[in-house]
């Protein structure tokens, strides 16, 4: 260290003084046609495995012997919609839409599942009039925990957006590139 300097400055001559590490490049952003493909993906597995399936089920598969309490169009509506938000909330990820479109998905699917909590019972008829019930209450509280998780999680995303004005990168689709590996 030399004499005339303050002892927090920096001098060229001491080896303890590193300069800051480079900034990493910025992953690239999805393309418009990616974004897409990854929404309508979404929104079509979400409409196809919760809404299209049980609906077909429901109407042309089941026995005249189960009752319900809901109406399977109804539902099927509900389900639809909830697709669309969440395809919507997974094909724009990386912009500043994705907290509100997740936490409007979270809400559909939590009016969806209040609307079956309310009927969450299977009424089979057996033989010679007997009955079995078979509730499914329990389930749907779960599902509707986990819909309060996810409108959580888009809250965060969303004061975090709202904290940092820019696009966020795509965290699920980002590779490494050779430049922000370390040496060696």
């Amino acid at each position: 260290m030399m004499p005339d300097q303050p002892p927090d400055a920096w001098n060229p001559a001491d080896s303890s003084y590193s300069s800051p590490a480079p900034t990493p490049p910025r992953p690239p952003r999805l393309s418009l046609g990616r974004q897409l493909a990854v929404g309508i993906g979404t929104g079509a597995a979400v409409a196809i495995g919760a809404g299209y399936l049980p609906f077909y089920l429901l109407t042309t598969v089941r026995p005249s012997s189960i009752a319900l309490g809901f109406s399977p169009a109804t539902t099927f509506a509900l389900v639809v919609v909830v697709a669309i938000l969440e395809g919507a909330a997974a094909g724009l990820q990386p912009t500043r839409l994705y907290g509100g479109l997740v936490i409007a998905a979270g809400l559909a699917a939590i009016y969806l599942l209040l609307y079956l909590i309310r009927t969450a019972t299977f009424n089979i008829a057996v033989g010679s009039g007997a009955v079995i019930s078979i509730g499914y209450a329990a389930f749907l509280w779960l599902l509707v925990l986990a819909a309060v998780i996810s409108i959580a999680s888009g809250a965060v995303a969303l004061i975090e957006d709202l904290r940092r004005p820019g696009e966020r990168p795509a965290w699920t689709l980002y590779r490494r590139s050779r430049l922000d590996r370390a040496p060696g």
